[in-house]
């Protein structure tokens, strides 16, 4: 069994605070590989999902709302279980935002944190794939997975 649990912090500048604090158990977030691996994302929930980037280029500018949070899970390692491989930490920065995401090692967990600062702006259509390039690294780097190995 692979136990998470997570703590999580939203705000959003201009219209107040919100924290949440959550702990669960998911008996199959894990996918077992070759019966010696564990392979699962730590990034639980998308905070991108308001953000849909299909074109490759756009006519007219983005509006963006400032938002910001901050989100750390800690995901106790499962016995007889090490980390094999760890997505390679994230640091972006752009006139609009910036993202960050770690990983580390911690009395027997997995603890993964990130922050996302968004600040109101316009991104004019011809700065759009500047815009689309920082939120897609954002996604790719959420996606990646952490792979635990059977000591």
């Amino acid at each position: 069994m692979l136990r998470i649990s997570g703590r999580s912090r939203s705000w959003w500048l201009f219209e107040g605070n919100f924290a949440l604090d959550v702990e669960f158990t998911a008996n199959s977030y894990a996918q077992l590989m070759q019966d010696r691996l564990l392979v699962f994302k730590p990034a639980i929930v998308s905070r991108l999902d308001w953000l849909s980037l299909t074109g490759a280029s756009r006519k007219n500018p983005v509006v963006l709302r400032s938002r910001a949070y901050t989100e750390t899970v800690r995901v106790k390692l499962p016995e007889g279980f090490d980390v094999d491989e760890m997505p390679d930490p994230v640091k972006l920065e752009a006139s609009f935002g910036n993202y960050a995401s770690t990983y580390e090692l911690k009395d027997g967990h997995l603890v993964f944190t990130r922050t996302l600062v968004q600040r109101a702006s316009t991104i004019p259509a011809d700065q759009y794939s500047t815009f689309r390039t920082f939120f897609e690294r954002i996604r790719a780097a959420e996606a990646s997975p952490v792979v635990l190995a059977r000591k």
